[in-house]
């Protein structure tokens, strides 16, 4: 995409009605290609931004809310227990829940790493 650059403020221009201007007040409204060339502007390729790939401290963050989540519905199953109700259709959870709760404390070590 062909868009406007100023490389000694690092701004770009697409064509807004405002166009920043190095050691001057804003230009606003109506502005043409010849306002930004006199701005100091330069026409060229506008680069496409770079995505990041997350880092595994993000990876792990989003794993730990992944796993909070089915925490707090296991812990729902856990109260009904303790009022006395039948939990065999619900198989093993408290083993489920160990294995998550041991997930999300590597996991928090992961995050936790400087």
């Amino acid at each position: 995409m062909e868009a406007f650059y100023n490389k000694n403020i690092d701004k770009w221009w697409n064509g807004e009605t405002t166009l920043v201007r190095e050691n001057l007040d804003p230009l606003y409204g109506k502005i043409t290609e010849a306002d930004a060339i006199s701005a100091g502007y330069v026409k060229m390729a506008k680069p496409d931004p770079v995505i990041q790939a997350p880092t595994e401290q993000e990876k792990a963050r989003i794993r730990m809310l992944e796993i909070e989540k089915i925490l707090a519905k296991k812990d729902y199953l856990t109260s009904k227990e303790l009022d006395g109700e039948d939990m065999t259709k619900y198989g093993d959870y408290k083993e489920q829940r160990k294995a998550l709760r041991a997930e999300h404390r590597t996991l928090e070590d992961i995050v936790n790493e400087k």
